[in-house]
């Protein structure tokens, strides 16, 4: 479920050099074009942040250097500690024991990559990802106390997907409509990928659905590039429909 806006393509092509993943298959130069945009740590779409827009943390050369160097943090992120302050901020009331939550408006956390969820902790803290509640709980949460969430939650076991049979936009590029496949980005079969592109496999599927729901009507903006604006913008509903049950969670009665 990622691509990048065509208009960021020929920026790409003209600015960055192109690192190629050796760990997946790239096959023509818009997807290596589109796949760096996704993963690389220190590309920036706007040289500055508008004053009147909370800070959105995004992977670059910024993120990687403040606060103690970011990513040595969410490295270094307790397990335990983290256990300890879910424990103690309920957030099993939402996301179940172990991450995996009873409800289907709320995510699974387990198995999720532990950068990814630092960043939406610090997206909610900022208000660029904006929910009453979740601000709320992560008002007083700094670096350290999200990694060591993030630690806890990526160290459970994930829900079992659902699909067997990958729809065409999970596998294949699609370039009349400017999309590399979901798994470019969101790895085989969902299992995430890179910094920022989480853990699909396994989700709710609710929470899915509601999610690309968000992008594709602009009520959630925290994407880089705007590519899962772009994504849940131009594809159909039916698309969507088919790629939430592929990557939702099995359900229990299920065999």
């Amino acid at each position: 479920m990622t691509g990048c806006p065509a208009s960021r393509l020929s920026k790409a092509s003209q600015v960055f050099r192109i690192k190629q993943d050796p760990s997946i298959q790239i096959e023509t130069a818009y997807e290596k074009i589109s796949y760096i945009q996704c993963h690389r740590s220190d590309i920036q779409p706007y040289r500055h942040q508008p004053a009147d827009i909370p800070f959105l943390f995004r992977w670059q050369k910024r993120t990687v250097q403040v606060d103690q160097n970011n990513l040595a943090i969410i490295a270094s992120g307790n397990a335990e500690l983290g256990k300890e302050l879910a424990e103690e901020m309920e957030c099993s009331g939402c996301h179940g024991d172990t991450g995996i939550s009873e409800d289907g408006e709320f995510p699974n956390l387990a198995g999720q990559r532990p950068a990814y969820i630092v960043k939406q902790l610090h997206d909610y803290k900022s208000g660029a990802r904006a929910t009453d509640t979740m601000q709320d709980f992560t008002e007083e949460l700094d670096m350290k106390k999200m990694a060591d969430l993030a630690a806890f939650y990526a160290a459970q076991k994930p829900a079992e997907m659902a699909g067997d049979i990958a729809p065409k936009l999970a596998v294949e590029t699609d370039k009349a409509r400017f999309m590399i496949a979901c798994d470019k980005c969101h790895g085989i079969k969902g299992i995430g990928r890179g910094f920022d592109a989480p853990r699909l496999a396994g989700q709710q599927l609710d929470y899915l659905q509601s999610t690309m729901e968000a992008f594709r009507d602009g009520e959630r903006a925290n994407d880089h590039y705007e590519r899962m604006r772009f994504i849940a913008k131009t594809i159909t509903k039916d698309e969507i429909k088919a790629l939430v049950k592929y990557y939702a969670m099995k359900p229990e009665d299920d065999d």
